[in-house]
């Protein structure tokens, strides 16, 4: 509970965060615009990965290969990492009886039980119940957009870089502010974003360096 706390109040001179900007921008029962804007940045971690994987899929399979191992790869080091690190979130550092945080509010869940009425509510609170209450360092929530970001850098124009800057950032913000995550989970996530993409691409520019063998499934047919 404590040492994402810790590094956090290191980094920002004794604040953290996620209760700074919360007790700036946040009011219990009322729904600002960038409390609805941060709803749609949250769930697009769900299927932004997934559309660029089917895009890819179609445009360059070659591509495609190496997204998806970039993908598994920083999904498998974030597993362990909460296996051997199991970190409570911000939100949950604030429930009372804690004695760690001020009170946190989950303002995502708030701002959609507040504009969706019954069927989103049981919605949240199914959803909730199965997911991993300690799975917070890092934040693979931050680190898929980045790793969006890091993986099609030398790929495209400068327009696209920054949506893609843009996203990361938009995520990145929106999890600190939601109570989901602290700045430490996210430099984490970050960082083994950026180990992956490498990796992976280190990793496959060796295998093509390698002299092709005839009759190897990767050889091609007469």
């Amino acid at each position: 509970v404590s040492e994402p706390i810790r590094i956090d109040e290191a980094l920002f001179g004794g604040h953290v965060p996620t209760v700074w900007l919360q007790q700036h921008f946040h009011d219990p029962g009322v729904v600002h615009w960038w409390d609805a804007l941060a709803v749609p940045v949250y769930f697009s971690h769900f299927v932004v990965s997934l559309g660029v994987a089917i895009a890819l899929w179609a445009i360059s399979y070659r591509l495609y290969r190496r997204y998806i191992w970039t993908l598994v790869a920083l999904t498998l080091i974030t597993l362990a990492t909460y296996a051997a690190f199991p970190a409570a979130p911000p939100w949950m550092a604030g429930l009372p009886g804690n004695h760690v945080l001020p009170e946190v509010a989950r303002v995502v869940s708030d701002t959609l039980k507040a504009m969706g009425g019954h069927t989103v509510n049981s919605a949240v609170e199914r959803g909730a119940a199965y997911s991993n209450r300690v799975a917070a360092m890092p934040s693979l929530h931050a680190a898929v957009p980045a790793m969006l970001m890091f993986f099609a850098w030398p790929l495209v124009g400068r327009l696209a870089r920054a949506g893609l800057l843009l996203y990361a950032l938009a995520m990145a913000v929106t999890l600190v502010y939601g109570g989901e995550h602290y700045v430490s989970d996210e430099i984490l996530g970050w960082i083994y974003a950026l180990l992956s993409v490498l990796g992976v691409r280190w990793w496959f520019a060796r295998r093509e360096a390698l002299p092709t063998v005839a009759g190897t499934a990767d050889s091609p047919h007469p």
